[in-house]
């Protein structure tokens, strides 16, 4: 026997405004390794060990449910159906390069820095090649995570009002923030990175403002949850 349940609208605005703002903290968190000569470095990264993972292991948690609310909000605000499952196909494979980043920044680095007992040129090199595959990382997943917004955001445009607006916004932010991060101008280091993630997460916590204002509305439907007893 299958039976509906409703989330409401409200609920998934308040949990897409709450996961943003915990994203953009943690990543203002990020932790960042000093040291005058390898050793030391190294010596700092295995210190701030425990501390990177729990934020890099925070900010895969917030961002694979951001891919769920994402998807579940865009169902009611995205007008076209083709622009709102590519933006959805966008986003989620930028979730998984980003997941990915993290898990060679905030888990595999910190543990080789551990693990070794005589840097050498060997270990600059395998930082060296540990740092260039999380930036390709990285720097794909934010152009795809912007992508995603900004084809969202071209079906937010059929709106009026403020969620016109906010389409106008996710479009020239993504569109002027991947040119960047194409260019080389936008490297994705610390600062960068949390650049990126404040943008995007201005556009989520628009979006939440907007479906929270909408969900009084008789146009737009609640979103169905399928129980299966």
């Amino acid at each position: 026997m299958n039976q509906e349940a409703t989330l409401p609208s409200r609920w998934l605005a308040g949990l897409i405004g709450l996961v943003s703002v915990l994203t953009i903290a943690a990543m203002a968190h990020h932790p960042v390794a000093h040291g005058e000569d390898l050793a030391a470095r190294l010596a700092s990264m295995a210190r701030v060990a425990p501390l990177a993972a729990g934020v890099h292991g925070g900010l895969i948690t917030l961002l694979l449910t951001l891919l769920w609310l994402l998807g579940e909000a865009t169902r009611q605000l995205v007008l076209l159906a083709p622009l709102r499952r590519a933006g959805t196909l966008a986003w989620s494979i930028g979730a998984v390069l980003q997941t990915l980043a993290a898990l060679v920044n905030g888990f595999a680095v910190p543990g080789f820095a551990a693990a070794v007992s005589d840097p050498g040129a060997a270990t600059i090199q395998l930082l060296q090649f540990s740092w260039q595959l999380n930036q390709a990382l990285a720097n794909a997943g934010s152009v795809a995570l912007l992508l995603g917004v900004g084809l969202w955001s071209i079906g937010l445009c059929g709106h009026r009002g403020m969620t016109r607006t906010l389409g106008g916004y996710g479009v020239v932010s993504a569109a002027i923030t991947s040119l960047a991060l194409l260019a080389g101008w936008l490297k994705l280091d610390v600062h960068g990175m949390l650049l990126v993630v404040v943008l995007l997460g201005l556009w989520q916590i628009g979006l939440a403002v907007q479906l929270w204002r909408a969900s009084s509305s008789m146009s737009l439907m609640p979103i169905r949850c399928r129980i299966i007893r």
